[in-house]
């Protein structure tokens, strides 16, 4: 364990080099407000580089974080010594405009976390399989197609294009209010038993699947339902870190990114934040990064996580709190 002294350098260490990006020596201003004299110090940098929370940089006399220093700052530091930042004016607007559906503000989120944070945000979208459908709609688009519509009571919308090969508009409409009244409440996970049932009766079985076409349409959309969905926002801000100045480091997360292997980086099983640092991430090329993910939950009780990626010399301070914060109001909305 520490000493107060210590960790009082071990933070300002860690909160010059998130702002500076530059290794931090014992001749510095902030150091100098301690009050304690440069030789004890130097020596307390000394100790804490050989207790691995420092790394002496070969182009600088001065001193970085470690993986260790960071999980030091994180773990005992900001939870015992730091304020937490608990007023976000910006969610607090989004989070209360009910002009936007669920998916929008999810979105919406994400481009507001890497607006604020300037680093990379993602999200996992619980799945809708327990939500109720609400409405099922059918839009002409063109003469030749037409646009499924299915909106469930969590706010999710799923839209389908349909190309109507010779069906005419008012037929189809028939079909979309038959499975209205099939499927109106009834839960998105249980919408293809109820359908297998509903076609095997005599009534509808001949009526329905001579519109076999509308009706794999349909199902196709109700499958996007029982799938978790990842969206990004910010993906190309890490690239103006100088931590990315390396074109393979570059190469790599693009890549990453492309191939959606990034996605792996979001924590679905923990019970609150999860900070991994460094070496501590699963993908290689990230050992130079922070993710920061917090799951949340929708009234309907499906869970999702909230993901931030940034470089190790991340500003925690506000970061945690901020996804902290929208984590548990995200369990309270519903529009």
């Amino acid at each position: 364990m520490l000493n107060n002294r210590q960790q009082d350098i071990l933070r300002i260490i860690v909160e010059e080099f998130i702002q500076s990006a530059e290794p931090v020596g014992s001749k510095n201003a902030t150091l100098d407000a301690l009050g304690f004299s440069s030789a004890t110090i130097r020596n307390d940098m000394a100790v804490l580089e050989t207790l691995g929370y420092l790394e002496k940089t070969h182009t600088s006399s001065g001193r970085i974080p470690s993986d260790k220093g960071y999980r030091y700052y994180v773990d005992e530091i900001l939870k015992v010594n730091q304020p937490k930042e608990s007023n976000f004016p910006k969610v607090d607007e989004l989070l209360g405009n009910y002009l936007l559906g669920n998916d929008e503000v999810l979105k919406k989120a994400l481009e507001t976390i890497s607006e604020m944070t300037k680093y990379t945000s993602m999200i996992l979208t619980p799945s809708d399989a327990r939500s109720l459908v609400k409405k099922i709609e059918l839009v002409k688009i063109a003469p030749n197609e037409a646009l499924i519509m299915i909106v469930t009571d969590s706010g999710h919308v799923e839209k389908r294009k349909l190309f109507m090969d010779g069906m005419e508009i008012d037929e189809l409409h028939k079909v979309v209010h038959i499975l209205n009244d099939l499927l109106i409440n009834t839960p998105v996970g249980d919408i293809a038993n109820r359908l297998a049932y509903e076609l095997s009766q005599s009534e509808l079985k001949e009526y329905l699947q001579y519109h076999q076409t509308l009706i794999e349409a349909f199902v196709r959309a109700f499958s996007k339902f029982n799938e978790q969905q990842f969206f990004m926002s910010g993906q190309y801000n890490l690239l103006y870190e100088p931590e990315f100045n390396d074109i393979n480091k570059m190469r790599r997360y693009i890549e990453a990114i492309e191939n959606k292997e990034i996605f792996r980086l979001i924590d679905t099983k923990s019970k609150g934040v999860t900070v991994k640092i460094g070496l501590e991430n699963t993908v290689q090329f990230l050992e130079n990064c922070t993710v920061i993910s917090v799951p949340y939950q929708i009234p309907t009780g499906e869970q999702g996580a909230i993901a931030v990626i940034g470089p190790r010399r991340m500003n925690y301070k506000r970061v945690i709190p901020l996804l902290e914060y929208l984590a548990m109001n995200m369990s309270d909305f519903e529009h």
